[in-house]
């Protein structure tokens, strides 16, 4: 999918393509950024100024964790600052083990 940008509270003009193929994109909360997956699990960030891309987007980091992005339960935030990443994924099946008849502390 291809994601774009466009100003609005100006009244401006015109939408610039940030990305041929991304998803999930995200705002810094000063909106100079745009975050967003690319394929292959790469988070990436665009810089934004007045509604325009500046420059190629930047490659963040790719991560085994990021390339489920296209499955159910998984999502992403940016902090504030845009430095730092929450990411939930879905959990991984583990099993759970069920012990009866376990000593008291005093007699280990």
């Amino acid at each position: 999918m291809a994601l774009y940008v466009q100003p609005w509270r100006d009244g401006g003009s015109g939408r610039w393509e940030i990305a041929s193929d991304g998803s999930q994109p995200v705002w810094r909360s000063d909106s100079r950024e745009l975050f967003f997956m690319a394929p292959g699990g790469r988070l990436m960030a665009q810089r934004v100024e007045g509604g325009r891309a500046i420059g190629a987007p930047a490659q963040l980091c790719t991560t085994e964790a990021l390339e489920g992005s296209g499955v159910a339960g998984w999502s992403y935030a940016a902090a504030s600052d845009g430095q730092r990443f929450l990411v939930k994924i879905p959990a991984r099946r583990s099993s759970i083990i069920v012990m009866s008849s376990w000593p008291p502390y005093s007699e280990r």
